[in-house]
């Protein structure tokens, strides 16, 4: 789904990034989208609103990733033996 969107950057955001192309703004401003959906997924899975394979699913990213994500965070994600299990297979 593409959608337009007319954006103006003004202060320092940008600062020491070298966007040279429309391709590398997209590049910076996707990686953005990426952080902002795993950290609300993770903040509803800390809270105890969603599981964490729900949480996965939110941020667009596989469990193992998010669970790198999670642990940078200071979030240890619950372990079952249902986990570990899909996690040595």
């Amino acid at each position: 789904m593409a959608k337009k969107v007319d954006l103006k950057i003004t202060g320092n955001i940008l600062k020491g990034l070298d966007i040279g192309s429309k391709g590398e703004l997209l590049e910076v401003l996707s990686e953005g989208v990426r952080q902002v959906k795993i950290k609300r997924s993770l903040k509803l899975y800390q809270e105890g609103h969603i599981s964490f394979g729900r949480a996965a699913e939110l941020a667009g990213v596989r469990k193992d990733e998010l669970a790198v994500e999670a642990y940078a965070r200071g979030i240890e994600p619950a372990t079952s033996k249902e986990t570990l299990q899909e996690e040595t297979s």
